[in-house]
């Protein structure tokens, strides 16, 4: 039985206090696509806006992929903040040019594409939170596909409620409940036709997989998997404290030292899981936040614990693992030849 929409409100301000991701004075930007979930989103976030003393604006890239449907996605999405009264950024993206161009899918070169846009409207109008449509069967559908790719414990907590400065409010509320929302508040939204096309393979999973173990094995499985990604999610943020505090033992004890170096002594001493942690926070603290190994590149940092100095594994982007002296060294390429 779907909820009330006073009962989806009272749910994600609930969700909005417990995940600390909207404050008093926020500037928040969402994310209006014009379907149902960003559509829901946004009119919710206008209700709440007085309550928790934040202001509000929306923003819509046109990924210039579906012609006209694409024009009349803008067009409405304009048109329901002119509506509501909130000011309204858009902005056109030849996404299948720039996907063409840089070698990648279009549903990857659409997404930098939107968050790059989001980037600019915030800096330069002084935003300070993105809010997202990303829900309950979003997140079930990710932990789906992160198990096909073979992930890892923090993979499986899947799409979290924050990130950085992005907020995903209606994270928690399930798609039949946000439809439901839609009409009963008597929202109109544009549905995106790419949605039933399984070209995608969020949509495979979306249209036929999860509906299929819905059927046949587990009618609540969309929050099942979403139960998986808390599970996953405590464990995940307590190895990974336990694996940040380690690393500060164990790293280098000169002051702002480059390269990074960890002892290998004491990296033979924790358990695989642990020490590919400490191998990640330092590539990362060479690399940046972003940068992501495959566990084959894992492996072969491991196999240098038992190498001589001089042994040396390379990773991608350059950076370079080198033995030295009961140390593991890393450093980029580029810093090496200096």
């Amino acid at each position: 039985m779907s909820k009330t929409d006073n009962e989806i409100l009272l749910d994600v301000k609930a969700a909005i206090a417990e995940n600390g991701l909207i404050e008093k004075g926020d500037k928040v930007l969402v994310a209006l696509s014009g379907g149902a979930d960003s559509v829901c989103l946004l009119d919710l976030l206008c209700r709440l806006r007085n309550k928790l003393s934040f202001d509000i604006a929306a923003a819509h890239l046109n990924h210039m992929i579906r012609g006209d449907e694409a024009n009349r996605d803008e067009a409405y999405a304009a048109e329901l903040c002119t509506q509501l009264d909130i000011p309204f950024y858009a902005e056109r993206s030849d996404v299948p040019r720039i996907a063409k161009e840089k070698g990648v899918s279009e549903e990857l070169a659409g997404r930098e594409a939107r968050y790059d846009f989001f980037a600019r409207v915030c800096q330069k109008n002084g935003f300070n939170k993105i809010a997202t449509a990303h829900n309950k069967n979003d997140r079930a559908e990710t932990v789906l596909m992160r198990i096909m790719r073979g992930t890892g414990i923090d993979g499986l907590g899947s799409i979290k409620y924050k990130r950085d400065n992005i907020i995903r409010p209606i994270l928690g509320v399930e798609r039949e409940d946000i439809e439901s929302y839609c009409a009963e508040r008597n929202l109109k939204f544009c549905t995106d036709s790419t949605n039933f096309e399984s070209e995608y393979t969020r949509n495979k999973v979306r249209n036929e997989l999860l509906p299929m173990i819905e059927k046949n094995f587990n009618p609540g499985i969309v929050s099942t998997l979403c139960q998986l990604a808390d599970n996953a999610s405590e464990d995940a943020a307590f190895i990974n404290g336990y694996a940040e505090r380690l690393y500060r033992r164990i790293n280098s004890p000169l002051p702002k030292r480059k390269p990074v170096v960890l002892d290998i002594k004491s990296l033979k001493l924790v358990e695989k899981s642990i020490r590919n942690r400490l191998i990640l926070i330092a590539a990362r603290e060479v690399m940046g936040d972003g940068y992501s190994p495959e566990r084959v590149h894992f492996e072969s940092v491991n196999a240098l614990l038992d190498k001589e100095t001089g042994a040396a594994a390379v990773l991608p982007s350059g950076l370079r693992v080198n033995v030295k002296y009961g140390w593991l060294e890393f450093i980029t390429e580029a810093e090496e030849r200096e």
